[in-house]
């Protein structure tokens, strides 16, 4: 049988032993604890970051969306500005073509109206001369024949009574100019 001592340092040192090892097991679940703690911390701070980094994505978000949808709409006004621009630009090519066509048919009317006009000053011209032909031989002939009734030719061509077409039957041109 074995003995069994009864002395009570020995009990002492066994019972010191006992709560240093069931302290040693409380102070290793107390640091298991913290550590538990601190990482649920942790993460509870990682977690708030993660929020406020989602939160602050959310509102990058939102305002290129803002910036997307303006620019969308600054490109429709542009496009829309564009087309009237082609619209205006194409119904002033239309006008310039009218214009210039104008232009050339103008052209030809003057150039028409000029030969016209050159052709009635050329007349006029030489009426003028064979006027002053007339006048010359009137007067001639007065000298020569004594017409007293007859002081100049222009009594006969001056005369408010007197048109162009009857001082030409008189002389015996009415045929010449019709």
């Amino acid at each position: 049988m074995g003995r069994v001592y009864n002395d009570p340092a020995a009990n002492q040192s066994v019972e010191v032993a006992e709560l240093r090892r069931q302290i040693g097991s409380i102070d290793a679940d107390i640091m298991l604890v913290n550590k538990r703690l601190e990482e649920s911390q942790d993460g509870a701070a990682a977690m708030e970051a993660l929020r406020a980094e989602l939160t602050q994505a959310k509102e990058q978000a939102r305002a290129s969306n803002a910036a997307a949808l303006k620019a969308a709409e600054e490109f429709r006004a542009e496009q829309a500005a564009h087309r009237r621009s082609g619209e205006k630009i194409a119904e002033m090519a239309e006008e310039l073509k009218n214009d210039a066509d104008r232009y050339v048919l103008l052209e030809k009317e003057s150039k028409a109206s000029s030969t016209e006009l050159d052709k009635a000053l050329n007349a006029a011209k030489e009426l003028r001369t064979e006027i002053r032909g007339m006048r010359e031989e009137l007067q001639q002939a007065k000298k020569n024949h004594g017409w007293g009734l007859l002081t100049t030719a222009e009594e006969v061509f001056g005369s408010k009574l007197c048109s162009l077409s009857w001082a030409l039957r008189i002389c015996g041109l009415d045929g010449k100019y019709s």
